[in-house]
């Protein structure tokens, strides 16, 4: 019986150690996804923003591009469980920079998965959807 408890400890053991790690690994492999994905969004503007005949004029570290006629507000999510409040948090940023910025605002969602429920709710609140990360790669 002693025997069983000791191995037992130390089983989890390993498991917390195990979990500790996995945690790690999920954290730093999100942060490389996001950081990749921004530098795609940010290097390689979106083909429709120039299907539209705009220029890009400004590049803002917070993600908004202004072009020669608007402003795009983006919004980068990695997350598996993209959902429509994050598109709700997206629309609020927008109606908020409308305020302040003299030009049009179009809203952009960037993202790794982006499921068809969120995706439906954000093109009828007028959110562009940007290519998955899997389309940047392959070109």
């Amino acid at each position: 019986m002693e025997e069983n408890n000791k191995r037992w400890e130390e089983n989890i053991k390993r498991w917390e150690e195990a979990n500790k790690r996995f945690s790690r690994i999920e954290l730093e492999l999100g942060t490389l996804t996001e950081a990749t994905l921004l530098r795609c969004v940010w290097e390689d503007p979106n083909e429709k923003i120039k299907f539209r005949g705009e220029e890009i004029l400004n590049r803002y570290k917070n993600l908004v591009l202004e072009t020669n006629r608007s402003r795009y507000v983006i919004e980068v999510k990695i997350k598996l469980d993209l959902d429509i409040e994050d598109v709700r948090n997206l629309m609020s940023k927008v109606e908020v920079a409308s305020k302040r910025f003299g030009k049009p605002i179009t809203s952009m969602l960037a993202g790794v998965y982006i499921g068809d429920d969120v995706k439906n709710f954000a093109r009828g609140g007028d959110v562009m959807i940007q290519k998955h990360l899997k389309d940047y790669l392959l070109y």
